[in-house]
């Protein structure tokens, strides 16, 4: 099985779809493709989000798709959290 972990807001902002008008919204929608796509592959996903959690998605485990939110702020904040994400997997 392999493992995909995804910058939610690298791929959100990689398409100019107006997501800016409402970034829930729009991380919604990228739960629902990511869950469609882990059904589909049999992989697991793993979404980080930048910003703090909302109380309609909090982190945790989402039908297949576990969603993180970054624990810094600013620039490459989803960045550092994938990082150690990946470094506590290895370590496994």
């Amino acid at each position: 099985m392999t493992v995909w972990i995804v910058d939610a807001m690298n791929v959100i902002g990689s398409r100019p779809t107006g997501w800016w008008r409402n970034r829930r919204a729009a991380v919604h929608r990228l739960l629902g493709a990511s869950q469609r796509f882990a059904a589909i592959a049999g992989d697991r996903v793993i979404l980080a989000v930048d910003g703090p959690p909302g109380s309609d998605l909090p982190e945790g485990e989402h039908d297949g798709v576990r969603v993180v939110y970054a624990a810094r702020t600013g620039e490459s904040r989803c960045d550092m959290r994938t990082r150690y994400r990946a470094k506590e997997r290895e370590r496994r």
